[in-house]
């Protein structure tokens, strides 16, 4: 199945059985939700704003109402913030405050893949959204195997990385970026430690290939602190690093943001002003409460974060544990265990297919998505299946293990047979 028809497809099936349980979406929990005065913060960031711009407070509220700058207007309280959690040294000038993540892929894409043999690479499987926009314009993406040898030595990886680029330059196509999401991966849930990102920067260095490092779920770990960001260790000046409040803050915001690499004063300006013809400008009202959040934590998430994280990491225990409950008996299928994000990896003992989520849909009423949705290398991950755990309480949980442990045992016998 192509990458465009991915999304369509799961809505389809979310949309025939409402039912049924969801261990496919990534939501974030809504129940946090309600905690969010949004009035309160956006008057929070209407202060800070007039004082900084020496306007009053009626002034400065009526200016939020209208058309805005395009690179946004909480680029400062960015920078302090992404230095206070991630680590990243950057200037408000390096930002580009975008409509969430997808609107910075989109960004990078048109301004990297302007010739013919330009083309982007990619750790496969990996995020839909990158691939499936690629693919609409007509652009060419290459995918980068990522077995379980790489994952678990350095050396490997750097070796790997290095053949695969050199076969894409072989077959004629320019790699200009790799798209890297390397703490707690969607789909497969693993993080690339400190010698891997190491490896990756020298790498792309060399081949002077831009890295796309997506972080949506670095803040959600659940065993001790993750690695360090590509982007706080490159010396080297080619990380381009995207961040977005939806699982931190509140989704229907649409705030995200890009940092370029530092002291790129014209491809600034040429991003901004592609965006410009894209969205015009992120909502300014949306970006007021973003800004108005992190003022109010003093530009840190982490002590926001800390309660989010610890129902997110017992999702995840009651997770194994119905899988270790319901499936431990069957040696042939095993799981990961992730330290952080929303996902985790269970492999079983025969080819998954579009039409075994309909059926586990509609007969156990369950939804999974196959990992072979987010791979582009053909006839691969054909194995595995991603569970979410993220959006489902934890009695939901056990019970929709339970119906896919069914499921499941009805396929391996369905195989035997």
């Amino acid at each position: 199945m192509k990458q465009l028809e991915v999304m369509n497809f799961l809505n389809e099936v979310s949309d025939r059985f409402p039912a049924a349980y969801s261990l496919a979406s990534g939501r974030p929990d809504a129940r946090f939700f309600k905690s969010i005065d949004l009035p309160r913060l956006q008057q929070q960031f209407i202060h800070y704003f007039a004082d900084k711009t020496g306007r009053s407070f009626a002034e400065s509220q009526e200016l939020l109402l209208q058309y805005g700058p395009s690179a946004g207007i909480i680029n400062d309280i960015l920078a302090q913030h992404l230095l206070a959690d991630e680590h990243i040294l950057t200037s408000p000038e390096d930002i580009i405050v975008t409509n969430g993540c997808q609107e910075a892929l989109t960004l990078i894409c048109l301004n990297e893949l302007s010739k013919p043999e330009d083309c982007m690479l990619t750790l496969d499987p990996s995020y839909i959204g990158l691939s499936g926009f690629i693919q609409s314009i007509g652009k060419h993406i290459e995918p980068i195997s990522i077995g379980e040898h790489v994952l678990h030595d350095s050396i490997a990886f750097k070796a790997n990385l290095e053949v695969e680029i050199l076969n894409t330059l072989k077959k004629g196509y320019q790699p200009k970026a790799i798209y890297v999401n390397g703490d707690f991966n969607n789909p497969l849930g693993f993080s690339l430690s400190e010698l891997h990102k190491k490896a990756l920067i020298d790498v792309c260095s060399t081949f002077k290939i831009k890295i796309i490092e997506d972080n949506p779920y670095g803040m959600f770990n659940y065993e001790g602190q993750c690695a360090a960001t590509i982007k706080s260790l490159d010396e080297q000046g080619c990380v381009y690093y995207i961040g977005s409040f939806a699982k931190t803050v509140l989704p229907a915001l649409r705030v995200g943001y890009l940092v370029l690499p530092a002291r790129k004063i014209d491809e600034v300006a040429q991003l901004v002003a592609l965006k410009s013809l894209i969205s015009v400008n992120t909502s300014q009202i949306c970006q007021a409460v973003i800004g108005g959040h992190l003022l109010e934590q003093e530009f840190s998430l982490e002590r926001s974060i800390q309660p989010v994280r610890d129902v997110y990491k017992s999702k995840r225990d009651a997770l194994v544990s119905a899988l270790e409950h319901y499936l431990g008996g069957m040696s042939q299928v095993k799981w990961t265990i992730p330290a952080g994000g929303f996902f985790l990896v269970v492999s079983v003992p025969f080819n998954v297919t579009d039409e075994d989520v309909f059926r586990c849909a509609e007969l156990y009423g369950v939804i999974f998505t196959p990992v072979y949705f987010f791979s582009l290398a053909e006839h691969t991950n054909k194995r595995l299946i991603r569970l979410a755990f993220s959006n489902l309480c934890e009695a939901k949980i056990n019970d929709a293990v339970c119906k896919l442990s069914e499921f499941i045992e009805f396929k391996i016998g369905e195989n035997i047979r």
